[in-house]
């Protein structure tokens, strides 16, 4: 029921511009949609294929799922939050030595 409030916020993330940002948030969408839908279409599935697909493909769309939303959540941050993760980043990587 949760996914309810995600479809406003993956509709308006499907016209933006940017097409990597496009393109994750029509495969969140579509996952979306498959978990709302996931019982009136396992009755479906059911007819033409074993349970296990059933199963897979469950667990593989909500897999995405939580990708698709977590990546998704991260690219919308505050622009603060996202300067002080490259800070951070920055400040994390070693640096190399010349030895000679």
């Amino acid at each position: 029921m949760f996914l309810l409030f995600t479809i406003p916020q993956l509709t308006q993330w499907l016209s933006n511009s940017d097409p990597r940002l496009r393109r994750v948030a029509r495969i969140t969408f579509a996952c979306a949609m498959y978990s709302l839908w996931s019982i009136f279409l396992s009755r479906l599935l059911n007819a033409v294929s074993a349970a296990w697909v059933q199963l897979l493909l469950d667990a593989l769309a909500k897999a995405v799922l939580v990708g698709g939303l977590t990546y998704l959540f991260a690219l919308s941050a505050p622009q603060w939050v996202q300067s002080h993760r490259r800070a951070f980043r920055r400040s994390t990587q070693p640096t190399l030595s010349s030895s000679s």
